[in-house]
């Protein structure tokens, strides 16, 4: 079972919240390059509802909504000028289950586009 088809399961409801409610995660390593966020951005300008379809996930265990996946989504967000985004809020995860989640969506995005690690160095 995949992570969204457990949020189904959970009934979990997308609400649309402030970006600036939201804090990228410190131990995410994977950042997206300039050109993946610009095209990901058009491609919301041009099909919003495939957008909403896929909302950032949030952690609410240390008291901030820490993005847990989705953080190319934001990104793509700001360079829009988006003030609010489609999110789910999952709460009661453990610091496991949260990066559990970050590696299967950095896994998902990584897969046939070039990111850059916020180390530097490059990945495929």
């Amino acid at each position: 079972m995949n992570v969204y088809d457990e949020l189904k399961r959970l009934n979990a409801d997308i609400v649309m919240r402030d970006l600036a409610d939201l804090k990228p995660n410190p131990k995410n390593p994977r950042k997206a390059t300039k050109e993946a966020i610009e095209k990901l951005a058009e491609s919301i300008k041009k099909h919003p509802y495939f957008f909403k379809a896929r909302p950032i996930l949030l952690s609410d265990r240390t008291g901030e909504l820490v993005i847990i996946g989705g953080e190319r989504r934001f990104d793509a967000c700001l360079l829009l000028g988006m003030k609010q985004a489609p999110t789910i809020i999952l709460h009661g995860l453990t610091e496991a289950q949260e990066d559990e989640i970050m590696i299967r969506d950095n896994t998902h995005a990584a897969f046939g586009m070039k990111t850059n690690s916020r180390s530097g160095g490059k990945m495929s």
